[in-house]
């Protein structure tokens, strides 16, 4: 099974992640570990005083983020990613509050998705009356590539802070 290394570059995320269009009011690392950890900064600059701050909401798109960034890296190319986020814990130490965010991935490898849409489209694909439908699942599945990641978060600045307009 081909898993996608973690990422490894001298620039830092929010740098990376600015080629998306997005400007996250991020600090820190890739949140592989604790040490690691991606700071969520409610008093960065970009950060808009008249909405409500969601930390939560910038945790899921740091995530999206760092597993598109993953696998774009990796050199076998995946279709139809998929994240879930399974298990998280909430952290104190020293005075800092750290989420652990454990998440399942899944994924098509390119070649497969290929051989799979051919198959459904195919004139004794999913419109032909005997095509089996579960058969067809079953091979989707069984071509899937599963792996979990895991993320931490510092989210001291606004861990237990209310920040509503």
């Amino acid at each position: 099974m081909k898993i996608p290394p973690p990422i490894v570059s001298a620039e830092s995320p929010r740098e990376v992640f600015k080629t998306y269009g997005k400007n996250l009011p991020i600090q820190g690392g890739w949140g592989y570990s604790q040490a690691d950890a991606c700071t969520i900064d409610r008093n960065d600059p970009v950060v808009d005083l008249s909405v409500a701050f969601d930390g939560i909401a910038i945790e899921y798109e740091f995530i999206e983020n760092r597993i598109r960034e993953e696998m774009n890296a990796a050199p076998w190319k995946y279709l139809d990613v998929e994240w879930n986020v399974g298990m998280q814990y909430l952290i104190h130490d020293e005075g800092r509050h750290f989420d652990q965010i454990f998440v399942a991935v899944r994924a098509i490898e390119l070649e497969d998705w290929k051989e799979l849409k051919a198959e459904w489209n195919g004139p004794y694909g999913h419109g032909n009356p005997e095509f089996d439908h579960e058969a067809h699942g079953k091979k989707r599945e069984a071509k899937e590539i599963r792996f979990e990641r895991e993320f931490w978060f510092d989210i001291t600045s606004f861990f237990g802070k209310n920040f509503s307009c």
